[in-house]
């Protein structure tokens, strides 16, 4: 496994389960508490917030709400 994390640092986040054999690359978290976070709107968000934190909160919390309905 290469430790060079410069070529992953994209922005994007990643979730990883560890399994009996490693870490295995996961699309969704698998913690009930966590399991329906939209992680492509946590991403857009967290991006979003480089400019405007405001705007970023707002943005996750509408896209929570569409979510929850």
């Amino acid at each position: 496994m290469s430790t060079d994390r410069s070529s992953r640092e994209d922005g994007a986040f990643r979730l990883f389960h560890l399994r009996e054999t490693g870490y295995e690359l996961v699309s969704r978290s698998e913690l009930p508490q966590l399991e329906t976070l939209d992680i492509a709107l946590l991403t857009q968000c967290v991006l979003m917030g480089q400019t405007s934190r405001l705007d970023a909160a707002r943005a996750f919390q509408q896209g929570i709400r569409r979510a929850s309905f």
